[in-house]
């Protein structure tokens, strides 16, 4: 998998992503979760932000971390980079009502907009398989 040179965050947002602290409160408020919390993407996809954003986590973490670099852990692989960016592209109509409710205060529409932005980093590094 080709990675990307960067991860388009600001320091802000990296903070942000480690500062979801799973209360789950966006997923009750999200504007998509209802309809799609009774019909579950098939393959077990996230379906709320705070999901979302914990699946990027881990998959930056496997990707940049020192401890990744240090230990040369295994990067995501192809098939778990398009899951996430598939939930994230298709769960996520930026509406903002997660950040309104967050209790931290968490940025997530800009969170989500940097995020997809380094998803269609990788796609433009590497051809899409069919």
């Amino acid at each position: 998998m080709a990675k990307a040179k960067r991860i388009p965050l600001s320091v802000k947002q990296i903070v942000e992503l480690d500062g979801c602290v799973r209360c789950e409160i966006c997923r009750e408020e999200c504007s998509l979760y209802r309809p799609l919390n009774s019909n579950s993407h098939p393959l077990g996809f996230p379906t709320s932000c705070g999901g979302i954003i914990r699946r990027f986590r881990s998959l930056v973490r496997k990707d940049h971390s020192f401890k990744a670099k240090l230990f040369g852990l295994r990067s995501p692989s192809d098939e778990e980079v398009w899951e996430l960016a598939d939930a994230l592209f298709l769960n996520c109509s930026l509406c903002g009502r997660c950040s309104v409710f967050c209790p931290i205060s968490i940025d997530t529409p800009s969170l989500i907009t940097s995020m997809k932005e380094y998803f269609m980093g990788i796609s433009w590094q590497r051809p899409l398989r069919c």
